[in-house]
């Protein structure tokens, strides 16, 4: 049983057909659940939902890779792309930058995850004049969080 409502998937399927601009390439970052019981050891869960949602994301359009890495299994992978929590969801577009979304991209959280790969297909984002030239004048590396909760 599909994960996104086929009404959703069609307004998402207009989203993408006239709004992406290029490939972007999705990584989908889990662990396998342990089949044994830790006390005091906390297991991530939605992987598997994570997963899901992302390749049902893939399915409506051919611009959308997606590779799909077990935490554990690679762990170079995912020092690569800065991921030490799972579920944690990588986009790559045309441009430098990559969006990472850690927790499963859920409730109002997956608009924002529509929306971010359409702007990193485009490598660009929508910014006043003001604010593009307040981001051109930091000359050092900074690394942003945007920490949500679910409603």
């Amino acid at each position: 049983m599909p994960m996104i409502p086929e009404r959703e998937r069609q307004q998402i399927r207009e989203i993408f057909d006239r709004d992406l601009a290029s490939e972007v390439r999705i990584e989908v970052f889990s662990k396998k659940p342990s089949l044994l019981f830790v006390p005091g050891r906390q297991e991530s869960g939605s992987g598997p939902e994570t997963e899901a949602l992302i390749r049902e994301l893939a399915e409506l359009t051919s611009l959308l890779q997606v590779e799909v890495h077990d935490i554990q299994a690679e762990p170079e992978a995912a020092a690569q792309a800065g991921v030490s929590q799972v579920p944690a969801v990588v986009l790559h577009g045309t441009n430098a930058g990559v969006v990472r979304f850690l927790g499963a991209p859920s409730g109002y959280e997956f608009s924002t995850l529509i929306a971010d790969i359409v702007d990193v297909s485009a490598g660009s984002v929508n910014l006043t004049e003001d604010t593009k030239a307040a981001l051109s004048a930091i000359t050092e590396p900074v690394h942003i969080q945007v920490f949500s909760t679910p409603t």
